[in-house]
């Protein structure tokens, strides 16, 4: 090929290729504008869910209250003959800056007995932490005493005491009246409700489940009583609460006479009066 003729092919290959650049910016838009349009309708067609709200579980630290009430446990007790064994039974529980006794040392002579422990007070402590306030049969007291343990998990999730313990009163309790609620007066809700209390009590299980709705679960008790009368039916909180107190007057197989207070859950569906839950809900974590 001759000179003039490579120059000519070269011209026009360039020509193509700045023409091809000179569309580009088009094609991108284009191309953009389709993938944005397939977008659109794929949502349109198959939407996106929003995503399910997580709810923050909130839960009793039980290994915090274990803890208290072991610690508690051997705390409180001594031997005076055998001090080595009161000091061996605390140590699992003993930070490196307390000493052997975590601060108590035991009379010369006798031994106290601690006959049960129960956890009486979980409270959040300001100095950080949680006060567990443990009480404490003794042998021989006619009330328990009261043990105020300090706490809290180390970053690694550890528990540790967090100080001194404290002997503390039992915590306050108020004599108030009781609260005084809106009675039900829907004929429908008075109805079933009596019904449902009284198959619950009675251990009828194929009855109680025609009132029950259908993602209801309802644990009945193993001890089984006939309802004498229904003293009074209120709302829990109000006639939008979606709850009830039903107060019955119950025999028990061996002829003992109680009033029973229980807390079911209403709701219409399709019509009907259901009960959702009787007291507790029994799949509940």
């Amino acid at each position: 090929m001759s000179a003039v003729g490579r120059r000519v092919e070269l011209v026009c290959r360039s020509a193509r290729l700045e023409r091809l650049r000179g569309r580009a910016p088009r094609y991108l838009f284009i191309a953009a504008l389709a993938i944005t349009s397939l977008v659109g309708v794929r949502e349109l067609i198959s939407p996106k869910k929003a995503p399910t709200p997580r709810v923050a579980a909130v839960d009793s630290d039980y290994a915090l209250e274990d803890f208290a009430q072991g610690f508690a446990e051997s705390y409180l007790a001594y031997d005076a003959a055998r001090p080595q064994v009161r000091e061996r039974a605390l140590r699992p529980y003993l930070a490196d800056e307390l000493d052997a006794g975590a601060g108590f040392t035991s009379p010369e002579r006798g031994s106290r007995a601690v006959e049960w422990v129960r956890v009486a007070q979980n409270q959040e402590a300001l100095a950080g932490g949680r006060i567990i306030v443990v009480a404490a049969g003794i042998a021989g007291d006619s009330v328990p005493s009261y043990l105020a343990v300090p706490l809290a998990r180390t970053s690694a999730g550890a528990i540790t005491l967090t100080g001194y313990p404290s002997i503390v009163g039992s915590p306050t309790i108020a004599r108030a009246e009781l609260v005084v609620r809106e009675e039900v007066e829907d004929r429908e809700v008075l109805v079933v409700t009596e019904r449902v209390v009284r198959n619950y009590l009675a251990g009828e299980r194929a009855d109680l489940e025609a009132d029950l709705a259908p993602d209801a679960a309802v644990a009945i008790p193993t001890q089984h009583f006939e309802v004498q009368s229904v003293e009074e039916v209120a709302w829990a909180a109000g006639p939008d609460s979606g709850a009830v107190l039903a107060t019955v007057s119950a025999r028990e197989e061996a002829g003992g006479l109680w009033t029973l207070t229980y807390e079911l859950g209403v709701e219409r569906r399709r019509g009907r009066v259901l009960v959702s839950f009787v007291e507790t809900v029994a799949n509940a974590t």
